[in-house]
């Protein structure tokens, strides 16, 4: 076109651009492991009654032959299911990794 000049602006809008394509290029690459955040973050105390009892994530499920409520050895094999075993595994680890970490970090009695 005639008479038409470029905005000067473009070249750092173009910048602009490639460095928040390169951003989010960067969080994806960081985040891929992250899971969903939850609404509510656990205590210390309700994360550790949840790992030493997998039968209270499903509270309200019976075991249809018997009728009774699922025990911690089915809702631990049904939870390994529904996860399967590369995150099952991540989530003990890290749980393990964590409630050392505290144990390191409080102060020892005696």
């Amino acid at each position: 076109m005639p008479g038409h000049r470029p905005n000067p602006l473009d070249k750092v809008l173009e910048s602009i651009v490639g460095a928040m394509t390169e951003v989010d290029s960067h969080l994806g690459t960081m985040a891929k492991d992250v899971k969903p955040f939850d609404s509510k973050e656990l205590s210390v105390e309700e994360e550790e009654l949840l790992f030493a009892n997998p039968r209270l994530r499903y509270q309200d499920q019976v075991d249809p032959t018997t009728g009774q409520p699922l025990t911690n050895a089915q809702s631990a094999a049904k939870y390994l299911a529904e996860i399967g075993p590369v995150q099952y595994v991540a989530e003990i680890d890290d749980f393990v990794r964590r409630r050392d970490r505290r144990g390191k970090e409080s102060p020892t009695d005696g």
